[in-house]
């Protein structure tokens, strides 16, 4: 299993809608996606899935049930299912965002369905910067959460908190989760032990762990570490964590 899977942003083509697959599983499917300035996708569609993007950088005009948004850097999009959207970039350079659908479409179906530009949907989707989000302290000390996305703001399947981690903080103890989770890195390193791997994750690295891995993370500084956390499916049921011991024992002869 690949844990920490890195954005080869070569693979990208810079002078077309380009896209990379990062995550592609039963709860969710996740592609870094390239948008060149210019770009225009003029047919409005709607997805049964939730669907959210994180502009990584650039600026994305995005149409959401008729109102027009600009998403620049570090915000975040919400596109509940059954919402009407479209997409460009106005902008003179290429925009770059993490496109997740939860959960994953059916593979032997079209994974959008095209409407019309008079239709609307339920009227839910939203664009929220980062910098606006209130950060509150965790149970963990020098570890600050920041909810940015859950069924409470519309997008029903996935939790999405952003997290500030001192490097003077403990970080995570030993623990497992019944839904899948994923770290994307924004700033900062964070030290991740995931079953029998260890890793020091930089910005441009997504983390995956899967229902029942256990793992543990931590900032192993100088500075502040700084990512996003999505659950999928959305937990419901606290606590989230469920405290594990674990160890590494001597290879099977």
């Amino acid at each position: 299993m690949q844990y920490v899977r890195r954005l080869d942003r070569s693979l990208l083509d810079a002078e077309d809608f380009d896209a990379v697959n990062l995550v592609d599983n039963e709860t969710a499917w996740v592609v870094a996606v390239g948008v060149p300035p210019g770009w225009v996708r003029p047919f409005p569609h709607v997805h049964d899935s939730d669907q959210l993007y994180w502009i990584i950088e650039g600026e994305l005009t995005v149409v959401l049930d008729g109102i027009e948004h600009v998403a620049g850097p570090s915000s975040l999009v919400c596109i509940p299912a059954r919402v009407v959207h479209k997409n460009r970039n106005d902008g003179a350079v290429p925009e770059l965002h993490l496109d997740l659908l939860v959960p994953a479409p059916n593979r032997f179906k079209p994974g959008s369905t095209p409407a019309s530009e008079g239709d609307r949907g339920p009227g839910t989707g939203w664009v929220r910067a980062l910098a606006d989000a209130t950060y509150e302290s965790s149970h963990v000390p020098g570890f600050e959460l920041a909810p940015l996305a859950s069924a409470a703001s519309g997008c029903s399947s996935i939790l999405v908190n952003a997290a500030i981690v001192a490097p003077e903080s403990p970080g995570t103890s030993w623990h497992i989760h019944p839904f899948d989770q994923l770290y994307w890195v924004l700033q900062g390193t964070l030290h991740v032990e995931v079953a029998d791997q260890v890793h020091d994750v930089e910005p441009d690295h997504l983390v995956v762990l899967p229902a029942g891995v256990p793992h543990r993370n931590w900032n192993p500084g100088p500075g502040l570490e700084r990512h996003l956390a999505f659950s999928v499916p959305a937990p419901t049921d606290r606590p989230f964590d469920t405290a594990v011991s674990w160890e590494v024992g001597a290879p099977i002869a």
